[in-house]
């Protein structure tokens, strides 16, 4: 886990980081040279939906230098178009004082018309955890919505009455 967080001045935990911690992930049967080509994928996926949710991302040539990431890249460029998403946030970090971890969540909006959290991976999801993964990122949003400056977090989670579908 390459992110690193801090509240209040105090490194914490991150979300991925807790679960290879506890041994919920665990890659370390995987021969170094798959996995390392798998991170690879999974960080040039990621950035390029991430540039592309900012509407920074030339798609032609990530598709040129990554023809082996694009197709990703073009599926989720599908989701979006076809109308089924309502994004509200994206890339947005969180927090919880009360259990002292963070967490940045890829994707937060409405998918067919429920409220859902997204994380971007091109592997397994049962391999990753991702449904803990993004149940602790809900779990940090609920009580990081109460900060400051955290308006559309708050107004998504509890004034439209959002009941949060873990995807």
């Amino acid at each position: 886990d390459g992110h690193r967080y801090a509240l209040d001045g105090e490194a914490v935990r991150s979300v991925t980081g807790i679960l290879g911690n506890a041994g919920v992930v665990d890659f370390t049967q995987v021969p170094v040279a798959i996995l390392q080509a798998a991170k690879t994928r999974g960080t040039n996926v990621h950035k390029a939906v991430h540039y592309y949710n900012e509407h920074d991302l030339d798609l032609d040539a990530f598709a040129a230098d990554f023809p082996d990431c694009v197709g990703y890249v073009r599926s989720w460029i599908e989701l979006l178009n076809g109308g089924r998403l309502t994004t509200v946030l994206c890339e947005h970090r969180v927090a919880s004082r009360t259990h002292r971890y963070a967490g940045t969540i890829d994707w937060l909006g409405e998918f067919d018309g429920h409220a859902a959290c997204i994380d971007f991976a091109t592997g397994d999801p049962l391999d990753c955890a991702k449904d803990l993964q993004t149940s602790g990122y809900v779990i940090a949003a609920t009580e990081w919505a109460k900060e400051p400056g955290e308006e559309a977090l708050r107004s998504f989670l509890f004034e439209l009455g959002q009941v949060l579908a873990i995807a």
